[in-house]
């Protein structure tokens, strides 16, 4: 490729998902347009998808128009190979019409590529969905682009992360051998594909004699709707099963029992007796007390295995009245506008060796804000499957930026609960992050049985030393318990089969 500009035509058109992605590429760049490792670039942005696959009726041969119009059961399933795949630019939800935004984006990205001798994909690098290739590949058809295509990888959107993706393009000018695309396609067309599920399940509870509007059903929501139905089913039919058990109890209630194989009925049916009075009659056949052998006893150390994602966030924060949407929202309004936090929707689950890197540089100062113990920060070195080489957003964790303070959370909120919220989330995510910095949590596993009745065995864990969970844990921290006694007695369980 030529390099440098010559009467306003660019070496690159750099093409973001959105505006936010144009702004941190502007100024990892340094401008809309100019220089970077000796290529020149002008930049342009879309706004999420610009267009979208056109009605059924009109992906289709005339004679099959009617077939794919009308709502009813005869037409059902589709054959997806009746279809062309046509796509129109994104229509208003209330006119009907294409929307003016998509419609003045298009416009302004075309005549952008007219100035270009290369277009580089730059939107998000959606590794398990393609939607950013899929985003992008929409657009460059439309416009008719017929040049180069090229693809940066960006970790993040830092600026660093940014320049060392430009740094290093990829060319996939043939769609069809760019497999983010082919999987965003696929994705796609599956999705589309199971539209007839929403229309066969609208017209049946129609039939049944319900008003209702459409019934969405899809790639997830069908699985998830038929998993609630069987369980709900497994719940209305459970009948509870009581049983009693012989066990036996140390003086610090260390517990010894047989170990039950879910698939040995036989054993079962010895072990659970259908009443007190036959287990009462088993407990006679054994001595009590009984002494105690230790089989085992090692040092076990467990390192951190994870941050923690949104959908650990909603879980953990719901119970403070917060809604989803608005742990959706005050993430996303501290990432994009403060960058106080990183990507939210990342699906990682661990960060580059430079996210790493940030991490432990900031490391004190987020501390300090959180109420995390500095001293327990002496992990420094990166841990193997929490940190690799690349990752597409990199798992959640603190931004770039640190805040001052916590009342900083505050100012973009106008509730108190809002404001309550962000400091929430940020003192979450930003626990989950500092544990990768900790020590491994070290405690004893030990292990015993009974030293007549060997089948009757007991395994607990000691702690020794909390390290990383004194900086990140929910609840109560795992209770320092007493040792094994030297004779344990027999008693009766009283227990039920699981609902």
């Amino acid at each position: 490729m030529q390099k440098g500009k010559a009467n306003n035509v660019y070496d690159y058109l750099i093409l973001t998902e959105k505006k936010t992605e144009y702004d941190a590429f502007v100024t990892a760049l340094g401008g809309e347009t100019g220089t970077f490792n000796g290529h020149t670039f002008i930049q342009a942005h879309s706004q999420g998808h610009l267009l979208e696959l056109d009605e059924p009726e009109n992906m289709v041969m005339p004679a099959l128009k009617e077939k794919y119009h009308v709502w009813d059961l005869k037409n059902l399933p589709w054959d997806l190979n009746d279809f062309n795949w046509h796509k129109v630019v994104k229509k208003d939800n209330k006119t009907g019409k294409p929307a003016a935004y998509a419609v003045n984006l298009l416009k302004n990205i075309k005549k952008a590529s007219q100035q270009a001798r290369a277009i580089v994909i730059a939107t998000d690098t959606d590794e398990t969905t393609g939607e950013g290739e899929l985003l992008a590949w929409e657009i460059i058809n439309y416009i008719g682009w017929r040049g180069p295509v090229y693809r940066e990888y960006h970790d993040d959107e830092s600026s660093e992360a940014i320049r060392r993706a430009m740094a290093d393009l990829h060319d996939v000018s043939d769609p069809q051998k760019d497999g983010w695309f082919v999987k965003g396609t696929v994705r796609q067309r599956w999705d589309f594909g199971s539209m007839p599920l929403t229309r066969a399940a609208t017209f049946l509870v129609r039939d049944a004699g319900y008003y209702t509007r459409s019934i969405n059903e899809g790639r997830l929501k069908s699985v998830m709707l038929s998993a609630i139905f069987q369980r709900l089913n497994a719940i209305k039919n459970y009948v509870k099963r009581p049983y009693y058990e012989v066990r036996f109890q140390d003086q610090h209630k260390h517990v010894f029992a047989r170990k039950i194989d879910k698939n040995n009925d036989e054993l079962i049916k010895k072990v659970h007796h259908e009443n007190e009075a036959m287990a009462k009659e088993e407990q006679h056949q054994y001595q009590s007390p009984v002494g105690i052998t230790i089989d085992g006893q090692k040092t076990v150390y467990q390192a951190p295995h994870t941050f923690t994602d949104l959908t650990k966030i909603d879980a953990i924060l719901s119970h403070k009245g917060y809604t989803s949407k608005m742990i959706q929202d005050t993430y996303q309004l501290l990432y994009q506008n403060y960058h106080y936090l990183s990507y939210p929707r990342s699906d990682d689950k661990t960060v580059t060796e430079a996210q790493f890197a940030e991490l432990v540089q900031n490391s004190k100062k987020i501390a300090s804000l959180v109420g995390v113990d500095l001293q327990l920060l002496t992990h420094l070195a990166p841990r193997k499957g929490l940190v690799e080489q690349s990752a597409t957003h990199g798992a959640n964790r603190p931004g770039s930026v640190v805040p001052n303070s916590l009342d900083d959370l505050r100012k973009p909120f106008n509730t108190k609960k809002q404001q309550d919220c962000a400091i929430d989330i940020y003192t979450l995510v930003a626990k989950a992050a500092l544990a990768i910095l900790g020590e491994d949590y070290e405690y004893q596993h030990i292990t015993a049985h009974l030293t007549d009745y060997p089948e009757f065995q007991c395994s607990f864990n000691q702690p020794v030393k909390y390290n990383y969970k004194q900086i990140y844990h929910r609840g109560k921290l795992p209770q320092v318990g007493a040792p094994l006694g030297q004779q344990a007695t027999s008693f009766i369980y009283s227990g039920a089969n699981s609902k």
